[in-house]
């Protein structure tokens, strides 16, 4: 639906004709593609190598197939669920299986969690503020408004989080009355069911949150290696699409540092919806957003994109879980046909 509203709203766009398929295919820039392809490999070698980092400075050693394993199981999860809600859990629980123990399993997770959702925000938010003067590139007057509103919106609430952290640090006693203030404002308007148990939910979050960045910044070492790979991870995926864009129609490279700024606005202003993976959402803003720089071109591009970026790890996902079951059905066939054979050479004797 997501896809087919995008081609609607792109169609009926000031200047928005969509260029035919066929002429795209044969004007594709295949080095561009290439780069494209060599680009969204990296961004999970990165992923994996944070987890990696990660497990280094808490067990002092790694193991690439539980980390290989844990970083698409937690894209799959993740863009399966609202607000990505299900990754960290299914993570956690794939750690488990490879042989650590809970509380390894679960600081693993959190600690990345953490330290890349910062840093998410830290090279969004830098390239919103150097940027902002890129929105005026975008000649739909609606299409400017919305991504500049929805996109502060979605940089704000993403923000309340690390904010409310350094709040409960800096002004703890502060922290404590406003929280619990809005809990009961929450509550008599019955948005929380039982004020005391939100209350401590929240501060619970506060604190795990401010707990994994105690625990890793005692490796500087890790710790500053954990945010470098990270800024990197998000520096591909913002400027991913403009290869992207490339690869179909040749613009100038100064539109790199356009489309990036555009890709965090895009990004951002879809951020609160609570779709999986903002399917739908994401390819509607992104392709408001992209009409700035390839016009004709910029469905395709945000088709390409999503496949790279969101519609590969499902289908990753559903190939992983797909195995699992077959591997477990094999292991539970051999189980019962030992100790069938068990059974009768008992018997024998």
């Amino acid at each position: 639906l997501g896809i087919f509203l995008m081609f609607k709203i792109t169609e009926l766009l000031p200047g928005g004709g969509i260029k035919e398929i066929g002429s795209v295919l044969s004007n594709v820039d295949y080095k561009y593609f290439a780069i494209s392809i060599a680009l969204a490999i990296l961004i999970p070698i990165l992923v994996m190598l944070e987890y990696g980092i990660v497990n280094h400075s808490l067990t002092k050693k790694v193991s690439p197939k539980a980390i290989s394993k844990t970083t698409f199981v937690g894209k799959y999860y993740d863009f399966i669920t609202p607000f990505s809600t299900g990754g960290q859990p299914m993570q956690i629980h794939t750690l488990h299986k490879h042989g650590y123990d809970g509380a390894t399993s679960s600081a693993i997770i959190l600690i990345r969690y953490s330290v890349n959702m910062v840093c998410w925000l830290l090279v969004g938010l830098t390239l919103m503020i150097a940027g902002f003067s890129v929105l005026n590139t975008i000649e739909v007057d609606g299409s400017k408004s919305f991504l500049l509103i929805a996109g502060i919106i979605g940089i704000c609430l993403n923000l309340l989080l690390p904010l409310s952290v350094l709040t409960f640090v800096v002004f703890p006693k502060f922290a404590n009355g406003s929280t619990k203030l809005f809990i009961k404002i929450g509550a008599k308007l019955h948005i929380f069911k039982d004020p005391v148990k939100s209350y401590e939910k929240a501060y619970k979050t506060v604190h795990d949150f401010r707990m994994c960045f105690r625990t890793i910044a005692k490796r500087p070492g890790h710790f500053i290696l954990l945010i470098l790979v990270s800024i990197c991870e998000y520096i591909v995926t913002f400027s991913l699409p403009f290869f992207v864009i490339m690869s179909l129609k040749q613009v100038e490279w100064t539109k790199l540092w356009d489309v990036s700024v555009l890709n965090v606005f895009s990004t951002f202003a879809v951020s609160f919806i609570p779709t999986p993976g903002n399917a739908g959402g994401m390819e509607i803003s992104s392709a408001l957003a992209f009409q700035a720089v390839a016009s004709d071109v910029s469905v395709y591009a945000v088709l390409i994109w999503r496949f790279f970026t969101y519609y590969i790890y499902i289908l990753i996902g559903i190939f992983i879980t797909i195995y699992d079951i077959i591997k477990k059905a094999i292991r539970s066939w051999h189980e019962k046909r030992l100790s069938k054979k068990e059974a009768e050479k008992h018997g024998e004797n």
